[in-house]
């Protein structure tokens, strides 16, 4: 007995089943990926390009989000340059869930080429960028790249000022020597220095 949603089993779409729509393939992906699996939603993107259907720009953000989570960095590279090709490359919400993904997959080269061919970053951008670094373990890069937010007036949320305060007491707590020469930082008015 075939599963009433399109005549399809456990993410397979067989033949003779009804053809799904772009709705239908990016909510079988979200479902994929809150399950906690993510090479499921990786298969159902391919079969779903396989049968035809072109991603759109939810499509990438849950693949992207899927390579995240597995820390594929060769497929998150695949995913990005058919992103590319597609012509959703410069969307602010795409380009941020690539500076995640890559972090999370290790490549700070990656994520520092994402984020600087960005024509504009919006907060969310540089949240992604800011806990990429600190995943990466780029404690003074953080502390640069958030005074680099204030000084071009993105204004910081309780994200980013979580990651950010995380990373500065970490430096602190490791009082190495080099790490950072007498840092400071000051947000809305609360003024922290090393």
């Amino acid at each position: 007995m075939e599963p009433a949603m399109g005549g399809h089993r456990d993410g397979c779409i067989g033949p003779g089943t009804v053809q799904l729509n772009i709705f239908s393939w990016n909510k079988k992906l979200i479902k994929y990926i809150s399950g906690g699996q993510p090479e499921k939603a990786i298969q159902l993107f391919q079969q779903m390009q396989q049968e035809g259907m072109s991603p759109d720009k939810f499509t990438f953000v849950q693949v992207i989000n899927a390579c995240a989570g597995l820390g594929a960095l060769e497929d998150s590279r695949l995913v990005h340059e058919q992103l590319i090709q597609s012509g959703f490359k410069s969307d602010v919400s795409v380009r941020s869930s690539l500076v995640g993904t890559y972090a999370k997959c290790g490549s700070i080269e990656d994520v520092w080429r994402v984020f600087n061919k960005m024509l504009s970053q919006d907060v969310v951008t540089w949240i992604a960028m800011i806990l990429g670094l600190v995943k990466c373990g780029q404690g003074q890069k953080v502390l640069e790249l958030f005074q680099q937010m204030q000084q071009e007036c993105v204004q910081p949320n309780s994200v980013t000022m979580v990651g950010v305060l995380n990373t500065f007491a970490s430096v602190v707590a490791l009082k190495r020597p080099g790490v950072l020469m007498s840092t400071s930082l000051k947000v809305d008015g609360i003024q922290m220095s090393l």
